[in-house]
């Protein structure tokens, strides 16, 4: 628990806050607020059905296959966000993307399948179909995979994401 002469410098410290952080910053403010993710499942058709971009990822929180997403920080809107995963992450550019919103979903701090080792998370759900002339960069560590056959070591929260991802996908 913080004293009060730390809780006084704990809040002069966070009013010079200026974005993007430190990530040892960023990580201590996902470890103890509930943060909001924009989650967006790349999609293309393919003979076999939806396909979904991924992304390798290996850090101190997470190791295995994802999708991509970002978080909102302050400033930033949703859309903002997810023109910036796009380009950002896919690496890609469109003139006028039509993101569908999927759903939001809740993930408390924990490891398990509706959970987020990083922090408590609100997570915005969206998909971007991506034209069939679309070009994207692919290599051992990003690809596409049939929706319904998920690599093994896909984070445990995006296999709950993704689920959402086929149950709209199936409704609309």
């Amino acid at each position: 628990m913080l004293t009060g002469g730390e809780n006084h410098q704990l809040a002069e410290l966070l009013k010079k806050l200026s974005w993007p952080v430190d990530s040892k910053v960023f990580d201590a403010l996902c470890e103890n607020f509930s943060v909001t993710p924009v989650e967006l499942a790349v999609m293309r058709k393919s003979l076999c059905g939806p396909e979904v971009f991924m992304v390798y990822r290996n850090d101190k929180f997470f190791r295995g296959w994802h999708i991509t997403g970002s978080i909102v920080v302050p400033g930033r809107t949703t859309d903002d966000v997810l023109r910036d995963i796009v380009s950002r992450e896919v690496g890609i550019s469109f003139a006028e993307p039509h993101f569908s919103f999927v759903r939001f979903r809740q993930f408390m701090k924990g490891s398990g399948p509706n959970q987020s080792r990083r922090g408590q998370e609100v997570s915005l759900i969206h998909i971007l179909f991506l034209p069939d002339d679309t070009d994207v960069s692919l290599d051992g560590e990003r690809g596409f995979f049939p929706l319904n056959n998920l690599p093994r070591d896909t984070l445990q929260h995006h296999k709950v994401v993704l689920a959402d991802v086929r149950e709209y996908l199936a409704r609309n």
